[in-house]
Order: structure tokens, then sequence, then C-alpha cells
């Protein structure tokens, strides 16, 4: 028992066995440095392949599409699109909107907003919680493999909602209430359960989304019209959820914090 014990220990970096002629530690530090030069590479050769010749492809364009919706909206009251209320359809990126109404709550202002907030507002965020997590070390490098995952480096070029998801998970582990807001992609729905540790802030923040609601009744009759009419691979979401977990993991890291650190 007492050399399983020594062993274990020194795999978290304490000496094996009672002296302290071989001492071992695991090098997070180098392991993080060399996952993060990785993704360095790696977003470098993806955003190559957006700046690329393709006219379907490039930095920012889902951030457009968003844009446009709000614009739209604002424009005509148009928010989905005509096929897809009136008949079956199958989804396709980049055409159909599958947000639900009060969605317009974040698309909206960035009719008007600089660009660059689209992006720098949920890094801010996702940064301003990690420093306060403070994660293990380990937690590093499974967050930078998680990034690593090409689909969440795409999301960051692309501008892509899922990486205001990745700050409403943050915010709702640092706050709780701001879970709520996850229903901005109804298939991360669940993780409201994040905001259950402060029920009150939770139900409080639920308030202005159920007044939108309200005011935008006609819009959730069509969003149901267009949830019953889709046809889509309902793995769609699922290639996302790497980078959805990289604030998850960063909380989970503190669980036993003296046992590892």
């Amino acid at each position: 028992m007492s050399e399983s014990v020594s062993f274990i220990d020194s795999a978290i970096g304490r000496p094996i066995g009672r002296g302290r002629i071989f001492q071992f530690r695991i090098p997070w530090g180098f392991a993080a440095g060399v996952v993060a030069i990785l993704v360095a590479i790696e977003t470098v050769a993806i955003a190559v392949l957006y700046i690329g010749p393709s006219p379907y492809l490039h930095l920012g364009m889902d951030w457009e599409f968003y844009r446009d919706l709000g614009a739209r909206w604002l424009a005509n009251g148009s928010y989905y699109q005509l096929h897809q209320l009136t008949g079956p359809y199958v989804f396709t990126t980049m055409v159909d909107n599958m947000y639900p109404p009060h969605a317009l709550l974040l698309f909206v202002p960035f009719v008007f907003l600089p660009a660059v907030l689209w992006w720098v507002i949920p890094i801010s965020i996702l940064a301003y919680v990690l420093a306060w997590i403070r994660p293990a070390r380990w937690a590093w490098v499974v967050m930078l493999v998680l990034l690593a995952w090409p689909r969440s480096i795409a999301d960051v070029l692309t501008g892509n909602t899922d990486i205001w998801v990745v700050a409403i998970i943050a915010a709702a582990i640092r706050w709780g209430w701001p879970a709520v807001f996850v229903t901005l992609k109804p298939t991360f729905a669940p993780i409201v359960a994040l905001g259950i540790s402060r029920p009150w802030q939770t139900a409080i923040a639920i308030i202005p989304l159920v007044v939108v609601a309200l005011a935008a009744l006609p819009l959730w009759f069509d969003y149901a019209r267009i949830i019953s009419n889709v046809t889509i691979d309902p793995g769609y979401s699922l290639v996302s959820t790497p980078l959805l977990l990289i604030p998850i993991v960063a909380r989970m890291s503190t669980i036993g914090r003296r046992a590892v650190a």
C-alpha cells in the first residue's frame, strides 16, 4: 500500500518514497506551452482557409450573418426565411435562421456597434472568469486541447454565437443568473442548471426574457413553425461541445485543489 501511495504522490509532484533522492513532477507548464504553440499554428492554418479565394468562406462570416438578421428585422420585421415558414425544409447553414426571437437582443445592437466588440466582449468575460477561478495547471492543458478542436478555432475566427455561449456559461459559473441567456441556443438549454445555486437571481433574470417573449409573440409562433418544419442533423450542435467545455473544465479543476496543486 505504501508503495502505491508513494507512486501516486510522485505523480502530483511529491517525492517518491520517504526519501528525497528522486522527485518527479508532471510538467504541466511545458505541456501547456507545447499545446498553445500547436493551437497557434492550427489557427493560422485555418485562417488561411478563410482568407483564401473561396467566396463562401471568410473571417467573420457568421457575425455578418447575425448582423444581417438584425438589420433585416429592423428594416421590415422579417426574421425567418419564407420557405422556413411555408413548408418542410432541410436546414442550410448561412441561409436558414434557427435562433429564437430573443436572440435579437444580441443581434440588433451589433447592427450599430463596432464589429470588434462581437469578439472582445465574450473573450473578456471568459478571461475574467478564468482569472477568478484560477484553474489548476493541468486544466490549462485540457482547455487548450479543447480549443485545438478545429470547430472551436473556426467558431472564433468566424464569430459564431458559440463564443457568446461560452461567455454565458462562464458568467453563469461566476454569478449564476446569466445561465438563462444560454437559451440563445436552445440546444444548450440544459446548461441553465448552472444557475440553480442562485435561484432568486436566476428567476429575476428570466423576467426580461419573458417581457421580450410577450413583445415579440408573433415571432414565437413563427419560431414554432420553423422548428416543426425543419429537417436537421441531430448532431449538428455536438461539434461545438469542446469549446463550451472550457469554463466547465476550469471550474471542475478547482475541486480538491489542495490535493493536486
